[in-house]
């Protein structure tokens, strides 16, 4: 072999060489592409969906100013977006706190001295300032000895600003937390009186999801719409032509059947057998079952 033809043979061998070098970078390169457009796209499905509920975001709030008393479920709802594969299951817990800044479609709360949090401003109830009830009033407001969202009837109201109330969704009976703090008063403009028949925040709401009616408290409602509190804490969208509220003055007689609240349904079948309208509540039986203590929110006529 002469010179020549070893270096054309070398340099051939070189080609070959190079280009099979490249075939494979650019396989690997492909195969890397692929991998993490799988990865995107796995990342993709198993991102929390914003905001998961079919009702609006950014509702409008009547008359809001900086200082007033909010419920809002603010200290679980972002971390739900960005933990929860499925936020709209989570429980969301409303708890107090004061309203920073108001925008048209998000509001910032006060959270506990550490940075501000933006919620959507559906998910925030406004406390109406220097509300005042009246002996009987039921209210929305929290425990204020403890925490969390609440429903109360006023028994004591003179300072209407500062109203003594029994709590409604905190349990009743011997040792129950609701005979332990009755009788507790409210921090002026930290309720607001529900209206019986109006479709506002606190009311309490019956929802037909095709099978049961589900019971629920309710965060707004629009025209077509309704946003809930349901079993657990979990926040629920329904069409408000599948709701009904449930009246808070209902001519409730001992002897009645009604339907009343079992778990997270209203069942019927029960029978009242006895009523303290100061405390809001009614005993119930249903057949050979041992009798219990529901509130006047809690059990209904029909529906």
């Amino acid at each position: 072999m002469n010179k020549r033809t070893f270096i054309a043979v070398l340099m051939a061998v070189a080609l070959i060489a190079g280009t099979a070098c490249s075939a494979k970078k650019g396989s690997e390169s492909s195969d890397d592409t692929a991998a993490d457009s799988l990865q995107n796209e796995a990342t993709a499905a198993g991102a929390p969906k914003a905001y998961p509920w079919d009702f609006p975001e950014g509702i409008a709030l009547d008359n809001p100013e900086a200082g007033q008393y909010v419920l809002s479920p603010y200290t679980f709802y972002p971390e739900a977006l960005a933990e929860e594969d499925d936020p709209g299951s989570k429980t969301l817990i409303f708890y107090s706190t004061t309203l920073t800044k108001y925008g048209d479609t998000h509001s910032t709360l006060d959270n506990l001295g550490e940075d501000p949090v933006e919620m959507p401003n559906s998910l925030i109830i406004l406390l109406p300032k220097e509300e005042k009830a009246h002996v009987g009033d039921v209210l929305l407001t929290w425990w204020q000895s403890g925490s969390g969202l609440q429903r109360a009837i006023v028994t004591d109201a003179s300072d209407p600003e500062r109203p003594r109330v029994v709590y409604l969704d905190l349990n009743y009976g011997d040792d129950e937390l609701a005979n332990k703090y009755a009788n507790e008063q409210l921090k002026p403009s930290s309720f607001d009186v529900l209206r019986d028949g109006e479709w506002q925040p606190g009311a309490a709401v019956a929802a037909f999801d095709g099978k049961e009616w589900k019971s629920g408290i309710l965060i707004h409602a629009t025209d077509n719409k309704v946003l809930m509190i349901g079993f657990s804490g979990v926040v629920y969208a329904y069409n408000r032509s599948d709701c009904r509220l449930i009246p808070i003055k209902q001519d409730l007689k001992v002897g009645d059947e009604v339907m009343a609240l079992f778990v997270s349904k209203f069942t019927p079948g029960y029978k009242i057998t006895r009523i303290d309208r100061r405390v809001g509540r009614v005993w119930i039986k249903k057949d050979d079952q041992k009798e219990k203590i529901v509130s006047i929110l809690e059990v209904v006529k029909s529906l």
